[in-house]
């Protein structure tokens, strides 16, 4: 009873190995540009798609408007979906503005160590703009006598 899943784990293990191993080798002779081209690829698609799926309510909305414009030569009235497509759409483009850095951080390491350096400087900087800003001015402090066995 005990041997069935062993040899069963045993091959099944084998054939993962070996495709791996095949994997492995397919992969190291494709040259380190073409792997780079296609990570570059994946990464535009994918900023593309975000872009075109925070625009679409925008696209709606606009398309609307113009039948109105063309059938009435103004807009007559703007219904409520219209009201709300418009909210979600403002919404939708911060949101694609604010994804970018996201699916840049995640796709690309050269991008990633450069907002990794550069953030600390960024943080500092900021830190001691508002330490300038919270410290109080000289007179607005009262000056007060220390004792002497201070």
């Amino acid at each position: 009873m005990g041997i069935f899943p062993i040899v069963t784990l045993s091959v099944l293990n084998y054939k993962i190995l070996k495709k791996m191993k095949m994997a492995n080798q397919v992969h190291n002779r494709i040259a380190t540009t073409q792997r780079r081209d296609g990570a570059m690829t994946a990464l535009l698609s994918g900023v593309v798609l975000v872009l075109v799926l925070c625009h679409t309510p925008k696209t709606i909305i606009n398309m609307y408007e113009s039948y109105q414009m063309l059938m009435w030569g103004s807009l007559k009235y703007t219904p409520l979906w219209g009201r709300l497509v418009i909210k979600i759409s403002h919404l939708l483009l911060t949101v694609s503005s604010a994804v970018n850095i996201i699916i840049y951080s995640y796709k690309d390491m050269k991008f990633r160590c450069v907002i990794s350096s550069f953030l600390p400087k960024v943080l500092a900087i900021i830190r001691l703009h508002c330490c300038r800003r919270s410290k109080p001015d000289a007179s607005s402090i009262e000056l007060t006598q220390l004792p002497d066995d201070v």
